[in-house]
């Protein structure tokens, strides 16, 4: 399917570029467009809705492993939304349409981020793969402190919170009020820090070949609006929903009423995106319609005063919301979301059940993932990983070395064995 993709999508670009009537480009953007929906609904969601039930089991193997997973085409929901990028691109006339067959395969199917993101532009990644730059060592041991960075991520944090995670929606019944209260921010965490951990090891796969791929997390948690949060958060998938889908639709219009519902309805789709269930659903509506919310606040001034203050409330405010988003992001249907959250209240005892420490392995574990919080505020006031692999590029070499061999040592003391596949592998 992937090189079915790339071919329809090389033919369509390549015969917009060459005919020079509006109404024949929009047939060959209309075919390509077509093509890649039909191929991602089949995959994705046509047999989502007629095997439901199997499905849902489906969903919940994310956490429990207990179902076999859909089989899907690798990458499908990513190299469909770049491969079809491209082509919209061409026929905007932002980019000329690649003749060489081989580098547009290669754009669309470049190893390091093929199966899970980013999802790149063809002005930023092409000219890089056909520019062949040497491999240098910088580029060598950039890409090889992203890679370790991405490594520590997934195997010492991510594949242990979600060990506490699937616990816990297991047996929602059980939890005690604070474990509920904090279950949806646990996810969003966990979540941040998986897909950012595969992202980190793309982009150090791709610079050890001199190639520079997009960041796609810009410090999410520091977000003081929902807005800010989804230009942070995953950027490459939201903001190639606010190009090609937003925009456009938006742009048919003037009406305020109207743009507000295009906007929640693209955040449906982000929801949608991630599989067709009615808490991906929610997911997506629940955060389209607080931006929503935040821009008719803003446009009738009810604005909180710009201070530390109430600067420190807009970010409570946007964790809450993530609270419940993340409660939705991983239920399997609205019943046992509102089963998680009903919990809050309903608890017999609200810091009843095991402590926190036990459930993470042990309080070693839990200084662990304190010193990482640490050296996390640490990374963001240097101004995020790459500016830190950049000063530690300038200080000695064995200064480098032993870097290296800490990192190496702290995967290997603190990963949990038997580690989990990376989540977005199943979207």
């Amino acid at each position: 399917m992937l090189l079915v993709s790339i071919s329809i999508d090389y033919f369509c670009a390549n015969r917009i570029g060459e005919v020079q009537s509006q109404s024949s480009k929009r047939v060959w953007l209309g075919l390509s467009i077509a093509t890649n929906l039909a191929v991602l609904v089949f995959f994705k969601y046509l047999s989502a809705f007629v095997e439901h039930w199997f499905w849902l089991e489906a969903r919940g193997s994310l956490i429990t492993h207990d179902a076999q997973t859909i089989l899907l085409p690798l990458g499908i929901s990513y190299y469909t939304l770049q491969s079809m990028g491209y082509t919209i691109d061409v026929y905007r006339g932002t980019v000329s349409p690649e003749r060489h067959f081989g580098y547009f395969a290669l754009y669309v199917a470049f190893f390091p981020q093929l199966v899970a993101g980013p999802i790149e532009r063809p002005d930023r990644l092409l000219p890089q793969l056909r520019a062949c730059k040497p491999i240098i060592a910088t580029d060598i041991e950039a890409g090889a402190f992203l890679i370790l960075f991405g490594l520590a991520k997934k195997l010492v944090l991510t594949d242990r919170l979600f060990v506490l995670i699937r616990d816990w929606l297991a047996s929602p019944e059980n939890l005690a009020g604070y474990q509920a209260f904090i279950f949806g921010s646990l996810v969003v965490v966990a979540v941040c820090l998986d897909i950012s951990a595969y992202t980190d090891i793309a982009r150090g796969s791709a610079r050890l070949f001199g190639v520079e791929l997009m960041r796609n997390f810009d410090r999410p948690f520091l977000a003081r609006s929902q807005a800010e949060f989804f230009q942070r958060w995953h950027i490459s998938l939201s903001s190639w929903l606010m190009d090609y889908f937003f925009r456009p639709l938006a742009a048919l219009a003037r009406a305020r009423w109207y743009r507000y519902l295009v906007l929640v309805f693209t955040f449906a789709l982000m929801g949608l995106w991630h599989g067709p269930t009615l808490p991906f659903v929610g997911f997506g509506v629940l955060n389209g319609m607080s931006i929503v919310g935040e821009r008719v606040a803003a446009r009738r001034g009810w604005q909180w005063p710009r201070t530390r203050l109430m600067d420190a409330f807009r970010w409570l405010r946007v964790q809450l919301i993530l609270n419940i988003s993340g409660v939705l992001f991983v239920a399997s249907d609205m019943a046992g979301a509102g089963r998680i959250l009903e919990r809050i209240w309903t608890a017999e005892r609200f810091w009843g059940a095991l402590p926190l420490s036990t459930q993470l392995h042990g309080r070693l574990f839990l200084g662990v993932l304190g010193l990482w919080a640490i050296a996390e505020l640490l990374i963001t006031y240097l101004g995020g990983v790459d500016r830190v692999i950049a000063r530690l590029q300038l200080a000695l070499s064995w200064h480098r070395v032993a870097v290296a061999y800490c990192a190496i040592g702290f995967v290997l003391a603190f990963g949990e064995r038997g580690a989990d596949g990376f989540l977005y592998f199943d979207f």
